[in-house]
């Protein structure tokens, strides 16, 4: 064989998930058309949840808009999600790296 690894796409998007759930988000450049697709997530789940009498406190967030575009999401819509966070991620091994990789690799993988 060639040394190739192959993932499946089920198992490449939770790695991402789990990737996205360890960023501090706060430190990010997210893209403004991000910050528009997740402000009409947040307005339309706030609609439906006030209507449903759900208090959602900080539950919307970015995380939560990532968990619903990875479950219902088109593969252009998660694209797009990904290139809007700013981080250039690469997979190998069958782990995620931000492509700021250190030389310190027990540290910076998922």
């Amino acid at each position: 064989g060639c040394g190739k690894h192959y993932i499946k796409e089920e198992e490449l998007e939770k790695m991402i998930l789990s990737f996205i759930g360890s960023l501090d988000l706060s430190r990010l450049k997210i893209s403004g058309s991000l910050k528009a697709s997740f402000e009409e997530y947040r307005r339309i789940a706030s609609q439906v949840l006030y209507k449903q009498n759900i208090d959602t406190g900080d539950n919307i967030n970015i995380r939560s808009y990532s968990k619903y575009l990875f479950e219902e999401g088109s593969g252009s819509e998660k694209r797009e999600f990904i290139r809007g966070l700013g981080i250039t991620l690469f997979l190998y091994n069958k782990k995620i790296y931000p492509y700021t990789l250190k030389t310190n690799k027990e540290n910076n993988y998922i």
